[in-house]
C-alpha cells in the first residue's frame, strides 16, 4: 500500500524522485480499506513539466523589495534594528539561485531612509516529503549588512531549526 498523493507513488510511477517537481496525474487505482492509500494501480498518466524560459524563471524568483519596505516602515525611530524575512523556497534550484542573487542585489541597494536598519536576514524554508521519509525540512539563511554599526546580533540567526542542524550556504548546495 502506498499513500495516494505522495512523492513515493510518483517515484514508483516515474522511477525517480525529483524534489519540488510539478506533476499532474491521472490514475486508475484500487483504494485500500483506508481510502488515503492505494492498494493497486491499473493505469497511470503522469505529466511532468518545468518552464525553463528566462521570463518564467525570473517571474518565479520573487524579490524581497516589497516585504523589506513594509518591514522597514514598521521599525521604530532612533533604534538599531534587524529585519528577518522568511519564505518557502520550493520553486526548484534554478529559481532559488536567481532569487538568491536578486535578494543580495536588492539588500545592497536598499535605502532604509531615516530608520537605523543594520542587518537583513533572509530565511529559505524548504519543506518536502521525500519518498523515504515522512517529512524533511531544511532552513538556510543569508544576511546582508545595510547600515551596520555593530557586529551581527545573531551569529547563527536561524528561525526554525537549531543552528547545530543547519549548514552554511544556500539550500541547493550539499
Amino acid at each position: 500500500m502506498v499513500l495516494s498523493s505522495s512523492h513515493r507513488i510518483l517515484e514508483l510511477l516515474t522511477g525517480r524522485y525529483i524534489r519540488n517537481a510539478q506533476y499532474q496525474t491521472l490514475l486508475k487505482i484500487h483504494p485500500s480499506d483506508n481510502p488515503r492509500y492505494i492498494e493497486a494501480c491499473e493505469h497511470a498518466v503522469v505529466l511532468h513539466w518545468e518552464s525553463l524560459s528566462d521570463t518564467a524563471l525570473n517571474a518565479k524568483a520573487r524579490d524581497i523589495r516589497k516585504k523589506l519596505s513594509e518591514a522597514t516602515a514598521q521599525l521604530p525611530e532612533g533604534r538599531q534594528s534587524v529585519i528577518h524575512i522568511g519564505f518557502e523556497a520550493v520553486e526548484g534550484d534554478r529559481v532559488e539561485r536567481l532569487r538568491y542573487e536578486k535578494i543580495l542585489t536588492t539588500a545592497r541597494q536598499f535605502d532604509p531612509g531615516e530608520k537605523e536598519l543594520e542587518y537583513v536576514y533572509c530565511h529559505y524554508l524548504v519543506p518536502e516529503s521525500p519518498p523515504d521519509q515522512c517529512w524533511a525540512f531544511d532552513e538556510t539563511m543569508q544576511w546582508c549588512a545595510i547600515r551596520a554599526r555593530h557586529a551581527k546580533p545573531l551569529e547563527d540567526g536561524f528561525l526554525v531549526l537549531p543552528a547545530a542542524g543547519n549548514r552554511t550556504g544556500p539550500h541547493w548546495q550539499d
